[in-house]
């Protein structure tokens, strides 16, 4: 690896103690933790991104992105952030005016923009990151030697975007694909690493010791 990719690597060791997920990583081979060309330059035939759209149960607007809010309706990207924000409490002008120029970055691009490269992504040799249209493409998986699935997408947005699909475990079986489910919420104040991480971190385990090759997925 380069000078660049080692501070970054050192960066990350000197910070593992504030996120039980890092340090699960490290634990796991610091020496793992590799990219080279080639691994951008192998190819895969990706889904395209999804194109269907939904009234945002707050602005009204139809969309193209969009998440569960509280209220267990769909919102759009603006009114998501609203409902975070909301939880912040009390704000100053100068924090407000931050917020501000931060969402008007953070929203000249689309979601799929923030995703770095070939997906799905190698943090280590036997571990990837990918998407929903990823996690369920079994060609690619198959290409990559994947053979363990850890989804953390809610089982109601995972039935909402995959309608067809009525028995996702005997799906991913029929393919031989070990499939964890674990219900997560992209959402600012969701305890993803007390709420998940205990049961994610011991089927990671698991599936390494059995030789198996994870990629754990989100939405996007």
């Amino acid at each position: 690896m380069g000078a660049n990719s080692s501070t970054c690597l050192h960066s990350l060791q000197s910070s593992k103690a504030v996120c039980p997920c890092l340090e699960f990583i490290f634990s796991n081979d610091l020496r793992e933790l590799q990219w080279s060309p080639a691994d951008a330059s192998s190819s895969s035939s990706l889904p395209s991104p999804q194109k269907e759209s939904v009234t945002c149960g707050g602005c009204q607007q139809v969309v193209k992105e969009y998440a569960k809010g509280t209220q267990d309706e769909w919102l759009c990207r603006a009114c998501l952030r609203k409902e975070d924000e909301a939880l912040l409490g009390p704000i100053t002008s100068e924090e407000r005016r931050g917020l501000d120029l931060l969402a008007k970055v953070l929203d000249s691009v689309s979601w799929r923009y923030w995703k770095p490269g070939e997906q799905p992504a190698k943090i280590l040799d036997w571990l990837f990151l990918g998407d929903l249209n990823e996690a369920t493409d079994f060609q690619l998986l198959a290409n990559r030697k994947i053979d363990a699935v850890l989804n953390l997408m809610n089982w109601w947005e995972v039935t909402a975007r995959l309608p067809e699909v009525t028995d996702f475990p005997a799906l991913y079986a029929a393919h031989g694909v070990e499939l964890l489910e674990v219900d997560a919420e992209d959402r600012l104040f969701f305890d993803i690493v007390g709420k998940c991480w205990p049961q994610s971190e011991l089927f990671l385990k698991q599936s390494r010791e059995q030789g198996r090759r994870v990629l754990v997925n989100c939405k996007a």
